[in-house]
């Protein structure tokens, strides 16, 4: 990895030391693009900590040496889920800390761009290739269920109910050509749920999940106590995400992301607690996460 600052002074850089520490996979690439296509479009160098997606994607993103002093992501009306992206004019010469979940229309049309930095390295697309070619050229409809650490009753974390899922397959599933159902969950006894529909899961599609520990990762801890391999192993699913024409996304950054990096432009779909079902929205303009859920008391 080459480092930032070997370009460029400190006041023509932007860096994010946070990157890794600020939530898991979906969170990192929020931030590492952000980070990313704010320098570009400033024309100023950046770097970042060492981070998984480098392994996964084959990249190799400059680092950080210099210290620069900080830049804290600033909210509207100090509401924490509700950030303002910044002028990037005021980034040059900081590092930013926050979270980076910006309302998705901050992605114009050249910012985008970075996105297409998201595709599996060679290594990585020959353990992926199985699913490809199972896939073929069905119409694949991704369901994301997330259970994991959610439930804990912030304002974004509540439960989808199944049933919102099934509701939905049933007013849809038949006027689609050639269907298939994948299901990305922490959760495999659900999968049962959806068996009229014969769902399938990344093992069912011919990838081998493996159960050592991606390096420069933060899994949770009762993941790495587990070593189940679809919690260990769980980029196969986020790549199988990229991979749907039709996405029943859970309220994660993790789908979200997913949604992002296509090249398909899925039909995108997401639970509305309002609604008690799944809304359509545009990927590129909505919030990253849905702040309707009910919170506990």
């Amino acid at each position: 990895m080459s480092t930032a600052h070997e370009q460029a002074g400190t006041e023509q850089l932007i860096t994010m030391r946070e990157l890794g520490s600020r939530g898991r996979f979906g969170n990192q690439l929020l931030q590492r693009s952000f980070v990313k296509a704010c320098a570009e479009e400033a024309g100023v160098s950046w770097g970042v900590t060492p981070w998984v997606g480098e392994i996964l994607f084959g990249l190799d993103d400059p680092g950080i040496e210099a210290i620069l002093p900080k830049f804290a992501e600033r909210m509207v009306d100090n509401d924490p889920h509700r950030p303002v992206p910044p002028a990037i004019t005021q980034l040059i010469g900081y590092d930013y800390s926050g979270w980076c979940q910006f309302p998705t229309g901050w992605w114009n049309a050249s910012r985008q761009q970075v996105w297409g930095d998201y595709r599996p390295s060679p290594e990585w697309m020959e353990r992926l290739n199985p699913a490809v070619r199972f896939i073929g050229d069905c119409t694949l409809i991704g369901i994301q269920i997330r259970r994991g650490d959610y439930g804990q009753g912030s304002c974004y974390d509540a439960i989808t109910p199944v049933e919102w899922y099934l509701d939905w397959l049933e007013r849809h599933f038949n006027a689609i050509d050639r269907p298939v159902v994948f299901v990305a969950t922490e959760d495999r006894d659900i999968v049962r749920e959806f068996a009229q529909y014969n769902p399938v899961t990344v093992e069912g599609a011919g990838i081998r999940l493996r159960t050592d520990p991606y390096p420069r990762y933060n899994y949770l801890t009762e993941d790495l106590v587990s070593r189940k391999p679809h919690l260990i192993d769980w980029f196969p699913e986020w790549y199988m995400l990229t991979r749907c024409d039709i996405l029943l996304a859970a309220n994660s950054t993790f789908s979200l992301t997913a949604a992002m990096a296509s090249r398909r432009c899925p039909r995108f779909w997401r639970p509305s607690w309002s609604k008690r079902a799944f809304v359509q929205e545009n990927v590129w303009n909505c919030l990253p996460l849905r702040l309707d859920c009910p919170r506990a008391k």
